[in-house]
């Protein structure tokens, strides 16, 4: 058993689950895990300290080695000045792989990365579809607010979550759709499980929690055909969007998707007889299953690598 410490922030997002999935997987390994902040200036000493997109020069000394888990959509300069202080940098996906295999790092591995499991398969669906933004401005909901407006009538109800107004970028609700605003963490998995259509055309994604849980629930997923994105989606069981690449972000391009693509997909996932839904739902989670697996056993091979 080693000593690991898992560097981040927990922000109430995506890295709180990174956070989460990356302790369950050290765990099932027999590590004890325990949790630092980037900003601090000190940790336990351990035998590993693994930076989940947040690095700290301050706290590299406190391992006796170290792993960065970088986002590409957030990777900066600064980061990337200290990605050669790592043993390790391992990369979730292909994207990021790609990337990091252009710097001067030690050692490279794909891991990819994993979601947590919130299906409740007894809960009845609603025949409606789902945009959660959350705090992301980066999820194309522009574009998935204007399908409505143009096609609202055509296409089922649509219910928007995100922590911000949709003024703040310029945007109004369309008939036929409802913004629920903030939603509590512990609310979440009973949306993801009451709405049958998950809308999440990312512009750019680490990983994709969202896309990911969708999967896992049985849903009928729509996203941008980029990835990671399409690395999670594929067309037997879901739905990918044309994109057109836009500005960077940290060291990838952003996607931009077309409404009118997003109401053709929506009306052909919403007009899919329920015996194909319930066939293309179970397909989509048996590849989530399959690569939350993945991630576990690559993990348990990077950590054995890293330690030995």
């Amino acid at each position: 058993m080693a000593r690991v410490n898992l560097v981040s922030k927990d922000n109430d997002s995506g890295l709180s689950v990174d956070l989460k999935v990356m302790t369950e997987a050290l765990k099932r390994l027999g590590h004890d895990v325990v949790w630092a902040d980037f900003r601090d200036a000190g940790m336990r000493e351990c035998d590993a300290a693994i930076f989940l997109e947040t690095p700290s020069e301050a706290l590299l000394s406190f391992a006796r080695r170290t792993v960065f888990v970088p986002n590409p959509d957030c990777l900066d300069d600064d980061e990337i000045k200290l990605i050669d202080r790592f043993d390790h940098v391992w990369a979730k996906s292909q994207t990021m792989h790609r990337i990091a295999a252009e710097l001067p790092v030690r050692h490279l591995v794909l891991t990819g990365f994993a979601t947590p499991d919130r299906s409740r398969p007894k809960k009845r669906r609603k025949h409606t579809v789902l945009h959660m933004a959350g705090r992301s401005t980066a999820k194309n909901t522009a574009a998935v607010v204007e399908a409505w407006h143009r096609h609202g009538a055509e296409l089922p109800p649509l219910a928007i979550t995100a922590d911000w107004d949709l003024s703040f970028l310029g945007l109004t609700l369309p008939q036929n759709a409802e913004h629920l605003g903030h939603v509590d963490r512990g609310e979440v998995a009973n949306l993801l499980n009451t709405y049958a259509i998950h809308l999440l055309p990312s512009r750019a994604e680490g990983w994709g929690h969202g896309i990911v849980e969708g999967l896992l629930c049985g849903a009928q997923v729509v996203t941008t055909d980029a990835d990671p994105m399409n690395a999670h989606v594929r067309p037997e069981f879901g739905w990918l969007l044309p994109a057109a690449d836009e500005e960077m972000s940290g060291r990838v391009r952003c996607k931009r998707v077309d409404p009118e693509d997003v109401a053709v997909a929506v009306k052909e996932a919403a007009a899919l007889p329920a015996k194909d839904r319930a066939a293309r739902g179970r397909l989509g989670r048996a590849h989530a299953l399959a690569r939350n697996e993945a991630f576990h056993a690559a993990v348990r091979d990077a950590m054995g690598e890293l330690l030995s």
